[in-house]
This record gives C-alpha cells, structure tokens and sequence, in this order.
C-alpha cells in the first residue's frame, strides 16, 4: 500500500512537465504513506506536506513545482 501510494502521489506531479517534480513526488509520497500508516491522520499528512512543500520554495526549488501545464 505504502509503494501504491507513492507511485499515484508521483503520477499526481506529472503534471509539472518537468522531471523533478515527480522524482521528489515519489521521495515523499513514500515519506507522507508512512506517515500516514503509523499515525492514521490524513490532517497530519496535509500538514507535513504543506511544511515539507514550504521548505522546497525556500531552498528555491519552487520553480519546478509552480504553474505546470498552465502556464
């Protein structure tokens, strides 16, 4: 289950067009699954992913993860 996760949570960032986005969509669809597995807390998951997406915008590493395909 957590793999599954992973992988619809890195197809969910195919959207980006860019290769970046579904690698680090991948790294942490593992992290936010095994998250969610020991704690069972979708709230939890939702706010580690907004902290964890917050961190990529100031590392300046948001350019990957901005407008997309409609831009």
């Amino acid at each position: 289950m957590v793999c599954m996760s992973a992988v619809a949570f890195c197809f969910a960032h195919i959207l980006f067009i860019n290769w970046v986005a579904p690698i680090l969509g991948l790294a942490a669809g593992i992290i936010f699954a095994l998250t969610y597995q020991k704690t069972k807390s979708l709230i939890i998951v939702s706010i580690e992913h907004g902290l964890y997406g917050d961190v990529l915008f100031f590392i300046g590493l948001g350019w990957f993860f901005w407008g997309g395909a409609s831009m």
